[in-house]
């Protein structure tokens, strides 16, 4: 075979692997795309690390999971409450409690100042242009009250959006 014959079909080849490649970045989730790890204050001043995080386990129900690691000592978050994701028009979406999902299955104690839930995929989610509060339930049954900064409810929104059906 020529050497002119091999080049279209080496372009041709090229072309699709890039055209591939183009297509699988498209329909992918926007994990890589995205930071996915902030530390935000409650409403009584402590400390909270929020990351955006894949299941562990591929199988899962969910595309994504929403982690909050206490920064300060003592706190204790409910294992079993919802997280209430709110926005400045009213708009609420509750995101399921996955912390078990932290810990071997029978294992006897979930982290105290940790919890997961679920993402899920809002219809309609909210706006990247609001802002956006968690309400977190803790272990005593008080609520704590964490604004979102505004790169993570942009990179939520990101998520979102980028989430294959």
């Amino acid at each position: 075979m020529s050497a002119r014959r091999r080049r279209p079909r080496l372009g041709a080849l090229l072309s699709g692997v890039l055209l591939a490649l183009v297509v699988l970045l498209q329909a992918a989730p926007a994990w890589a795309a995205v930071p996915q790890r902030w530390t935000i204050a409650d409403s009584h001043g402590d400390r909270w690390q929020l990351l955006l995080v894949e299941p562990f386990d591929p199988a899962a129900a969910g595309d994504g999971r929403l982690r909050l690691n206490g920064l300060s000592p003592g706190a204790q978050t409910d294992h079993a409450a919802a997280l209430q994701l709110s926005d400045a028009m009213g708009g609420q979406w509750p995101l399921g409690n996955r912390s078990a999902e932290r810990v071997p299955s029978g294992a006897p104690v979930l982290p105290p100042g940790s919890a997961q839930f679920d993402l899920g995929r809002p219809e309609p989610g909210p706006s990247a242009f609001l802002p956006l509060q968690l309400r977190l339930t803790m272990a005593d049954g008080s609520i704590r009250r964490l604004p979102m900064a505004p790169g993570c409810v942009r990179a939520l929104s990101d998520l979102w959006a980028g989430a294959s059906p």
